[in-house]
């Protein structure tokens, strides 16, 4: 009786006496198995969060065109700011149409323009907005600088807005969409608006009925990063253009006149899969210029 109590005591308690904690060797293979876990999953995760923030740009470009539309179907004519800041179309037509003003009322309109927005109210949206709307923002706007020179196009007035943004498009002028501004010229002009400070070519009251190509190519609206250095030939093409593609590299998103919005490889005025002139014109890419240039 005795020895077999002992035996039994003795069998419970060896698991324990004998047990220890992990050896050095399985820490080193544990945490090389966590290590490659986790850089299998990094990429992955950083291609998921991209996908998201571009699904959420392609919406946003689909609500504003749907205000776009109602906008036309009200007026007859693509939104224009006739009040707009400066004397250069480029100034008052691009991004003016819809967005936020974040500049406080002593900052001279001249300067950065009325703060009216006339798309605004079709997003439920004062046409003077102060506070901030997501459906403006691109969540890949990092800002944009002039291809060429490099020169961001906040220089100037990043220290003025209340946004707390001072680096993106967005956050300095309130809105990361720009209108085609080829929507503005004179149909066929490859000349853009024209001489300053005059622009002959310059047209106000366009609106869908002047577009000659199919709607599903007309680009209405663009990221303001790509759509500073649409260029027409490699040639044009410099080292500070490909900091701005906020989509990777040649990639762009456009939504078009017939409400529908996705990524293009951009880099010309007209391809097969898209168009900024509103007319077919032959050799448009090879007679690029700027919009406002004579």
């Amino acid at each position: 009786m005795l020895l077999r109590a002992y035996s039994t005591k003795h069998r419970c308690r060896a698991p324990l006496e004998g047990s220890g904690g992990f050896t050095l060797i399985e820490l080193l293979v544990v945490i090389a198995v966590v290590a490659l876990l986790v850089g299998l999953l990094l990429p992955a995760l950083s291609k998921a969060r991209l996908a998201a923030k571009e699904s959420t740009c392609l919406s946003n470009h689909r609500q504003l065109l749907i205000a776009w539309t109602t906008y036309i179907n009200d007026y007859g004519v693509f939104p224009y700011v006739p009040g707009g800041s400066g004397s250069n179309p480029s100034d008052r037509l691009p991004g003016s149409w819809g967005g936020v003003d974040w500049f406080p009322d002593t900052v001279p309109v001249s300067l950065v323009g009325s703060g009216i927005r006339p798309v605004n109210p079709y997003l439920g949206l004062p046409e003077h907005l102060e506070s901030r709307a997501d459906v403006f923002k691109c969540p890949l706007d990092f800002g944009s600088h002039e291809p060429g020179s490099g020169v961001s196009m906040n220089v100037g007035f990043s220290h003025l807005v209340s946004s707390g943004d001072p680096e993106s498009v967005y956050g300095v002028w309130g809105n990361s969409y720009l209108a085609n501004t080829w929507m503005y010229c004179k149909p066929g002009s490859l000349g853009g608006w024209g001489g300053f400070p005059t622009f002959p070519n310059l047209r106000t009251r366009q609106g869908p009925e002047h577009v000659q190509v199919a709607t599903s190519r007309f680009v209405v609206l663009q990221d303001t990063g790509p759509s500073n250095w649409v260029v027409s030939t490699p040639a044009q093409m410099t080292p500070f253009i490909t900091g701005d593609w906020w989509h990777g590299k040649d990639q762009s998103v456009m939504s078009f006149l017939d409400g529908s919005a996705r990524k293009e490889k951009a880099g010309l005025i007209v391809c097969n899969r898209y168009s900024m002139h509103m007319t077919p014109i032959k050799n448009a890419n090879s007679g690029w210029r700027w919009p406002s240039q004579p």
